[in-house]
């Protein structure tokens, strides 16, 4: 069934990228959730074609006629695109040719990752949630955005987010998270993806046991392979709370020790400046706490989807992160 999702992407993406496929999408659904037949190609239909055209459950309205769709079997690929092509012929502006295919080269680069996310995640991943308008949403919002901005967009980020929708052990509260950032994570520059994680790090984590500064090197580490050295601007941050993911506030003055002494208990009783000192000798975290400091990150706080995002994209180098330990 989620081979048979990923081709329905790939042969109607014209028709999604149009935004028609979003009123249609029902349709498609009886496809993959269907009662099985021994000649499953087979379908009981009747078309026929003129003006302009209208969907309810069980008919599309055609200039007063309808197009009736028997589906005692569910309809095949190729009847999902019978339909398509006729929505696109009468209801669509003509897309220039290289502007068709440069959206299907782009639907394709997200297809191979989806498929290669979800073959990664079938442990978790729920079919049946599919069949939820919000999630199919969801999907017409992400196949929209990789056909406008392929290379621009990060694919993989996109379809971890929407396996995080269909995951089993989603919350509803952090699956509508996910909803918001698929539709945000289109707005934002790699960098400004990886200073999302440099702030989920350095503001938003504790890690449980460790007793000493040492503990914080082995996720630094794979944090500071994400970000490397950056430095993000006044207006690139302020972009960041445009798009939904941070709030600015000159008023906040948090120092990265002050925060880390606030966090873990074998240095509630450490002056400030033994902390300091300890750090400097400790290039991992000295290097944290000065990209700390140059993007003034002590003014940055984040809304869930700006957590979201940064935790997606850490865990590219740290799977199976749990994000209900930051998103509640």
């Amino acid at each position: 069934m989620l081979n048979e999702l990923l081709e329905w992407i790939k042969l109607n993406v014209e028709w999604v990228f149009s935004g028609v496929g979003l009123a249609a999408i029902g349709i498609i659904w009886r496809f993959f959730f269907r009662e099985k037949s021994s000649s499953p190609e087979v379908l009981n239909k009747q078309v026929t074609v003129a003006g302009s055209i209208s969907l309810n459950s069980d008919s599309i309205q055609h200039s007063g006629r309808d197009i009736n769709v028997t589906h005692n079997y569910g309809v095949s690929i190729n009847e999902v695109k019978e339909l398509v092509e006729i929505f696109m012929k009468e209801n669509l502006p003509k897309l220039r040719e290289e502007a068709k295919q440069e959206a299907n080269n782009n639907v394709q680069i997200f297809i191979d990752q989806l498929q290669e996310s979800l073959s990664k995640s079938l442990s978790k991943v729920n079919p049946h949630k599919f069949a939820d308008p919000d999630i199919q949403s969801s999907l017409n919002d992400a196949v929209l955005e990789v056909a406008k901005k392929g290379k621009k967009i990060e694919v993989e980020l996109l379809s971890k987010l929407l396996i995080e929708r269909v995951s089993e052990g989603s919350s509803d509260y952090i699956s509508l998270v996910a909803s918001e950032a698929i539709k945000v994570l289109g707005k934002l520059t790699p960098e400004q993806i990886n200073f999302l994680t440099l702030v989920v790090f350095m503001r938003y984590t504790v890690i449980n046991g460790i007793t000493s500064l040492e503990g914080l090197i082995p996720l630094g580490n794979e944090v500071l392979s994400l970000v490397g050295n950056i430095e993000l601007s006044v207006n690139q941050r302020t972009h960041l709370e445009y798009a939904g993911c941070a709030k600015v506030s000159d008023f906040m003055t948090n120092k990265a020790v002050t925060i880390w002494k606030n966090s873990y208990g074998f240095l509630k009783d450490v002056p400030e400046n033994e902390i300091e000192e300890k750090i400097n000798k400790l290039p991992v975290l000295k290097q944290l706490t000065d990209l700390f400091d140059k993007n003034q990150l002590g003014q940055i706080s984040l809304t869930s989807v700006g957590q979201l995002i940064g935790l997606i994209n850490l865990s590219r180098k740290v799977p199976d992160l749990n994000y209900s330990n930051w998103i509640k």
